[in-house]
């Protein structure tokens, strides 16, 4: 690795490819690339070397989106662009032709937006105005994009959503064909495919209108931090408790094998530990927590001993694991996982190493 990228700010992935942010502001991308999604002139479908990733004018990337095979580059003039597969309109740029390259998307013009969030084949977009105009464009066959026309919108347009939301959306979380509209009064909405129950609302049926999972009648105090992977989410309560829901075929909900179709939110039990709970993250279908001493816990999706080493014959972890000794026993300061992967992470120890762990092609 170049002395140019040792010192990462962030690491950003999709399905199967990654992008390290570094302290200097340049970008580097690695991983998958057959559709573009890395937003460099290279044609070869694996690209094993991190890339200098370059945005037109020169201008430099301040954030990065990713879906499962596309990329949105937000610079620091707020320009977005994007790249990567489009089948499904995801690009924003009127057409579903895929761009090897980052291409403007000049749908916003000066307009300023306060939150981008990028599902598998869709993006939500908020703007910063006092009314929050949302807008959105890729797949809606489950509803997603808050339309009821379940069909691909590859041109953005205004999405229309609930009055009461209007001037209270905290964030936007979107996953694979759902999107969850964490709210300033403590609410979590959920929108799209929940014929599966991944939503974890009460009737099985996808909804292109928002839906009250009613978290605050079930978590004690309010959401400190919520993240959802493809089919299941957690949430970080403000007294450190943690609680999933959603799909729990790999585990992933950490809450035993046993899984009660009738409870929707499930808290989740974790060994005695004076340190308080400092992060958490979800994977394709793994879940992963971090206490502030840097004890980390792992549990879900197994395969290819994506979590425990000593575990290779279990391809499933349905509780929260001690995975420290995998490490050199050093406590861990963070993790990067893509929501929509489970393939590979990447791991910071409290010292400052850099540890990645999975299956890479």
């Amino acid at each position: 690795m170049s002395e140019k990228i040792k010192l990462i700010k962030k690491i950003f992935s999709g399905y199967a490819h990654t992008f390290f942010h570094t302290t200097n502001d340049e970008v580097y991308g690695f991983g998958y690339n057959k559709d573009g999604e890395l937003g460099v002139n290279i044609k070869e479908k694996y690209n094993h070397s991190p890339t200098l990733v370059k945005l037109p004018n020169k201008e430099q990337i301040k954030s990065i989106f990713c879906g499962y095979l596309h990329t949105i580059f937000q610079s620091k003039n707020n320009s977005l662009y994007s790249c990567g597969y489009n089948v499904f309109g995801q690009l924003g740029l009127d057409d579903k032709k895929n761009r090897i390259l980052p291409t403007k998307i000049t749908f916003f013009g000066k307009k300023n937006l306060r939150i981008v969030a990028c599902g598998g084949y869709h993006n939500i977009f908020l703007g910063k105005r006092k009314n929050n105009v949302m807008y959105g464009c890729g797949c809606n066959d489950s509803g997603e994009l808050l339309k009821k026309e379940f069909c691909r919108f590859n041109k953005i347009s205004e999405l229309n959503y609930p009055w009461f939301l209007k001037g209270n959306i905290k964030d936007i979380i979107c996953g694979c064909a759902t999107t969850f509209i964490l709210t300033k009064k403590n609410k979590l909405f959920g929108i799209g495919c929940n014929d599966d129950g991944r939503l974890g609302a009460e009737k099985k049926v996808n909804s292109s209108i928002p839906v009250d999972l009613n978290v605050e009648s079930v978590i004690s105090g309010s959401i400190d931090k919520f993240c959802y992977g493809s089919y299941h989410g957690l949430i970080l309560s403000s007294d450190k408790t943690v609680y999933s829901f959603g799909l729990n075929d790999k585990g992933q909900l950490g809450i035993g094998k046993k899984h009660n179709n009738e409870v929707k939110i499930h808290k989740i039990e974790f060994p005695r530990n004076k340190s308080k709970i400092w992060k958490i993250k979800v994977g394709y279908v793994s879940s992963h927590l971090i206490f502030e001493n840097g004890e980390y816990y792992g549990w879900g999706c197994n395969s290819d001993s994506l979590l425990d080493g000593k575990r290779k014959s279990a391809d499933k972890i349905f509780s929260p694991v001690l995975l420290n000794e995998r490490f050199n026993n050093c406590g861990i300061a963070n993790l990067f996982i893509s929501p929509l992967s489970s393939q590979y992470y990447f791991l910071i120890s409290k010292s400052g190493n850099l540890f990645s762990v999975g299956k890479f092609e």
